[in-house]
């Protein structure tokens, strides 16, 4: 868990240094996979319904980008102390 914490830290200051800090997530999400928004807002409407995108989804994406790799960086790290104990 530790060696996948610090990858994704590292990931993020990566994609914060390549897309600029201030960039949303789905706005650097949509600059490497175009079509993948619409396709994702379908499917995830169609499976997951509305209340799924409009109050999860919508705001990781509204988000800077670096911050989702940062906060599951955190979560890997937390399970991994809570593993050791």
């Amino acid at each position: 868990m530790f060696g996948l914490a610090a990858f994704l830290v590292i990931a993020a200051g990566a994609v914060a240094f390549f897309f600029g800090h201030l960039t949303s997530f789905g706005i650097a999400l949509t600059r490497v996979l175009p079509g993948m928004m619409a396709s994702s807002q379908s499917f995830i409407v169609r499976n997951g319904g509305t209340g799924l995108w409009y109050n999860v989804v919508l705001p990781v994406m509204e988000t800077p980008c670096w911050v989702p790799f940062l906060a599951l960086g955190a979560l890997f790290l937390i399970i991994g102390i809570l593993r050791r104990v």
